[in-house]
């Protein structure tokens, strides 16, 4: 059962996603959020789980983040300003398209795209690290355009944060209000 701090998260982005008409992405945008919460409440690690955010993906040969990216994005703000101790890794990819060395400069590009829409958003740098990694690790074989396209992405890897610690707790989550969620208790 979620909180009503999680209720309210889910419903404003669910709110503001009805009034711009689309009602597909409001869900696959909480649902990430879900992901998170669901891994905090059920006690499971998460330490490096990654979060994959609905539509942050990218055409060839581009790094650039689309409107649709940045609404993905934002809902990681949202989560990254709330649960305070949590710090994350931006990893960059590609598809095989082209030389390795210019895809592993690019998913760099891209991953730093992601670092900068954070920074732009108030999330503390201390909190970010980014990197590229090429084609290496694709999501699913090269075999096709769409295969191609869903390589072509940034993932989110969650780290807990070394500034932060508790006597007693190694990883917990920090909320703004105050409230302390033990993670992995020893």
């Amino acid at each position: 059962m979620k909180s009503q701090q999680q209720f309210f998260i889910a419903a404003l982005f669910l709110n503001l996603a009805i009034l711009s008409g689309n009602l597909v992405q409001a869900q696959s945008m909480t649902s990430s959020m879900d992901t998170l919460y669901h891994w905090v409440n059920s006690n499971q690690s998460i330490e490096g789980r990654v979060l994959n955010l609905p539509h942050l993906q990218y055409e060839t040969n581009d790094y650039l983040l689309t409107e649709r990216s940045k609404m993905s994005i934002d809902t990681l703000v949202m989560g990254l300003q709330e649960v305070e101790n949590i710090a994350i890794a931006i990893e960059g990819y590609t598809d095989n398209v082209g030389d390795e060395d210019y895809n592993l400069e690019l998913s760099e590009k891209r991953a730093e795209s992601v670092y900068n829409y954070l920074i732009q958003n108030d999330i503390d740098a201390e909190r970010l690290r980014y990197n590229g990694f090429g084609q290496s690790n694709p999501l699913v074989p090269n075999t096709s355009v769409e295969n191609r396209s869903l390589n072509r992405r940034v993932e989110i890897v969650l780290k807990l944060r070394d500034d932060i610690q508790v006597e007693q707790v190694s990883q917990s989550v920090y909320l703004n209000n105050g409230t302390v969620i033990p993670v992995k208790e020893y």
